[in-house]
């Protein structure tokens, strides 16, 4: 699996902590705005598998439990640290799944190209080992740094419990409403859902 995965993991450690989007922030097909953790979650947890197509609509959000808050700095850096364990779950990106529809069209061919997300879900020991086989820099070093920065004291943390082609993964969430919801979450917050992006080309016979 290294040999295929390896330049496409590690390309997307620039942005993995930098957008929870999609699942938790698809509030355009929630009849109304999810603005805090609690509705962003209930909401994730009732459509997550329904509404998206690829490798998404096989990744469901079982439960979540609420664990507390962060209140000092030691608080953070102990979930920092479990966000960071080695069997800690990482989305694993891959080339998106591609469907094209070709319509006829007097003597015009249009050719409709759309996404769908496709992906697995490792570990960080994962990355590291891939990491370590292409001299890259170990990616720990980046996403602690980066999770500093974006985790406050104040903020409230809780674990999700997701199942995905008929494994179970759990992971730490990071939420504060104080700041739209949902803040960080390896799993759910970097998957594309309902990504219909199309492309028309049209060419003349």
């Amino acid at each position: 699996m290294k040999s295929i995965y390896q330049k496409i993991l590690l390309s997307s450690l620039g942005f993995i902590l930098f957008a929870v989007w999609f699942i938790y922030s698809n509030s355009s097909i929630a009849q109304t705005p999810l603005t805090t953790w609690q509705e962003q979650l209930e909401y994730a947890k009732n459509n997550s598998g329904r509404l998206n197509e690829g490798d998404a609509s096989h990744l469901n959000l079982i439960n979540y439990v609420y664990k507390g808050t962060i209140k000092s700095e030691i608080d953070k850096n102990k979930v920092i640290s479990s966000l960071l364990s080695l069997d800690a779950p990482v989305v694993m990106h891959l080339p998106p799944i591609i469907r094209t529809d070709t319509i006829i069209m007097g003597d015009s061919c249009v050719m409709k190209e759309k996404s769908f997300p496709k992906f697995e879900i490792a570990t960080i020991r994962e990355l590291i080992e891939i990491a370590e086989t292409t001299g890259e820099e170990n990616p720990v070093i980046l996403m602690k740094r980066q999770l500093g920065q974006l985790i406050q004291i104040g903020f409230e943390y809780l674990e999700l419990e997701w199942q995905y082609k008929g494994k179970t993964f759990h992971s730490i969430c990071i939420v504060s409403n104080k700041n739209e919801g949902v803040i960080y979450e390896p799993i759910g917050g970097n998957i594309a859902i309902g990504t219909n992006i199309t492309i028309e080309k049209t060419t003349k016979y």
